[in-house]
């Protein structure tokens, strides 16, 4: 299959993604955060994400997620 010739795309939730996500969050005008869980924290997350703008806040467990709120709001 020709992905340039036919417009096929996929792409994946992957970590590779989440630099580019928070460069976009931040073009957006938020500021972002990150609020580390404890060590004996349950998830294998880094913690909590955290994008700011005026007195919206969104909060998600990863960049990618984040991304998608706001754009949903």
């Amino acid at each position: 299959m020709n992905e340039e010739q036919d417009g096929y795309v996929r792409m994946t939730d992957h970590p590779n993604l989440y630099n580019m996500a928070l460069t976009m969050i931040k073009q957006k005008g938020f500021e972002v955060f990150l609020y580390p869980y404890p060590e004996d924290h349950e998830s294998d997350m880094l913690g909590k994400f955290i994008a700011k703008k005026g007195n919206k806040c969104f909060d998600a467990e990863d960049p990618l997620r984040l991304l998608g709120m706001i754009n949903i709001w």
